[in-house]
């Protein structure tokens, strides 16, 4: 027998108003098309000794028909001396949405964009990718390492003109501070 515990995030989620509502229902009948093909998949992954993933995201049509992104996380527990699965339903529609209007937004931009954490890009749009291709061309023999001022992310405005060892290279466009290193 499988016992089920909802909350009423859970019920707020798919769009339910109590937990009478959800006895004759199966999560996978929530799926989308797309979530559910993923779904497939997974579960044939998993019959053929592929591990569990821990968290997953998958979209859903609520009760009133709106699409839901959620992260789902499951793991494993022993409760009432049973082993049982506990799943954390997130919803992460709003995350989504926002990186859908930040990446149209930054591919738009007529400026390169990008987001460094820890000196190394975790994001770059196209313009950008288009300036360090350009780089990579122009000084092709030295190995360039980015360096970012700590004040503004930004030395000067001056386009480039020097590429000796040391000395740094800006490009007014872009934001960008390069640090020659060899």
């Amino acid at each position: 027998m499988i016992t089920v515990v909802l909350n009423q995030a859970f019920l707020n989620i798919y769009g339910y108003k109590n937990i009478d509502e959800t006895r004759n229902i199966k999560l996978i009948d929530h799926y989308t098309p797309e979530s559910y093909a993923e779904y497939m998949q997974r579960h044939e992954r998993r019959l053929n000794g592929a591990p569990h993933q821990d968290t997953i995201e998958v979209d859903i049509i609520r009760k009133d028909g709106a699409i839901r992104h959620l992260q789902l996380s499951s793991t494993k527990l022993f409760w009432d001396g049973k082993e049982q699965a506990l799943t954390i339903f997130n919803d992460v529609t709003e995350r989504k949405q926002a990186e859908q209007l930040y990446n149209t937004l930054s591919e738009s931009s007529p400026g390169g964009v990008y987001i460094a954490q820890n000196e190394k890009f975790v994001f770059t749009n196209t313009v950008f990718q288009k300036i360090l291709a350009i780089l990579r061309m122009s000084w092709q023999p030295l190995a360039l390492k980015l360096w970012f001022t700590r004040k503004t992310g930004i030395l000067s405005d001056r386009v480039p003109c020097k590429c000796l060892k040391g000395n740094a290279i800006n490009l007014m466009c872009s934001g960008l501070s390069l640090k020659v290193v060899k």
